[in-house]
């Protein structure tokens, strides 16, 4: 390839003489010594350019893996609450069956609501404060002697 085409440059005297001295310590002339430099400083930006759409890659394959990850995570929440609310209908369908009176079967409703909303793990283990105030109202609720008394035997 000829260099054939001239590109005046403007630089101040000192710009100039240190290119020219540069230019000698290196045995070139100062065209081919500017025209170097120029050549290395493309190949620089290339190599950043290069370097700046790799790492944009390396962040979209991390966004990727990130999103994944959130996603099997909702498909596990959305799994979960499926079953939930299937074992609560299933429930509330034994619940109305049977013949319960109305303030009873809302208290099992009520309950079936607050559960909706946890994992099925934490459902075994009831809070003393939850399983005392199902006994006290079994307790004094009218209902048929053959169902069950707990809110959880109809859950």
């Amino acid at each position: 390839m000829s260099r054939d085409t001239v590109i005046s440059v403007y630089v101040s005297e000192s710009e100039k003489n240190h290119l020219k001295s540069e230019a000698n310590d290196a045995g070139e002339t100062l065209s081919s010594y500017v025209y170097k430099l120029m050549q290395a400083e493309r190949q620089r930006q290339n190599l950043d350019q290069s370097a700046t759409e790799l790492s944009a890659e390396e962040r979209i394959e991390a966004l990727i893996a990130e999103g994944t990850d959130a996603l099997e995570e909702i498909a596990e929440d959305i799994r979960d609450m499926n079953a939930r609310a299937g074992t609560y209908s299933v429930a509330n369908f034994e619940l109305l069956k049977q013949n319960y009176p109305d303030a009873r079967r809302r208290e099992v409703l009520q309950t079936g609501a607050r559960r909706l909303r946890y994992p099925l793990e934490e459902h075994t283990d009831l809070s003393s404060e939850e399983s005392n105030s199902a006994d006290s109202d079994a307790e004094t609720d009218d209902k048929d002697d053959d169902g069950p008394t707990e809110v959880d035997d109809l859950l």
